[in-house]
């Protein structure tokens, strides 16, 4: 029974503008089907910094907005994160 549901990403988006919808599904179902819940977003591209900016050395950021709280329901439920979800979440802190 364990393992049955996975959290990924699922691209949406333009093309070369990349937006992933960090989601919960079915292990085997569609990636791009309907998923059981959205939990957050994930844009890849950093955001454009200044030149002041760029001459002080602060590193450009990557947009990621999720949700704690059932992220941390899911994975308690049983959910398997994917790789890239891993990732993601062991720089949130939720693992």
């Amino acid at each position: 029974m364990k393992g049955l549901v996975r959290l990924r990403l699922v691209r949406m988006g333009r093309m070369r503008q990349p937006v992933y919808n960090i989601a919960v599904g079915k292990k085997r179902g569609k990636i791009d089907g309907v998923p059981i819940e959205v939990i957050g977003t994930f844009d890849p591209t950093p955001t454009p910094l200044s030149t002041a900016q760029k001459e002080a050395g602060v590193k450009p950021i990557k947009n990621v907005q999720l949700d704690f709280e059932r992220a941390k329901y899911w994975l308690a439920v049983g959910a398997q994160p994917s790789e890239s979800v891993a990732k993601l979440l062991k720089k949130a802190g939720v693992l």
